[in-house]
């Protein structure tokens, strides 16, 4: 089962751009999509899957930012 941990979308647009956080299991995923692009198309995506550990060290590092 997948749950969500935060998400942040853009408000006003057709194609905003977003950032989702997600645990699923014993790993964590991150997804992005950019803004639209110039052309009014959809923006990019990217999803990357992080471990236990690399989840935190990326938790930890953000909590210093």
């Amino acid at each position: 089962m997948t749950s969500n941990i935060h998400a942040f979308t853009a408000p006003g647009a057709s194609y905003p751009e977003y950032i989702s956080v997600n645990k699923s299991g014993d790993s964590y995923s991150v997804s992005v999509r950019s803004p639209r692009k110039e052309d009014g198309s959809v923006g990019d995506a990217a999803t990357i899957t992080l471990d236990g550990d690399q989840f935190r060290a990326l938790a930890k590092a953000l909590q210093k930012a």
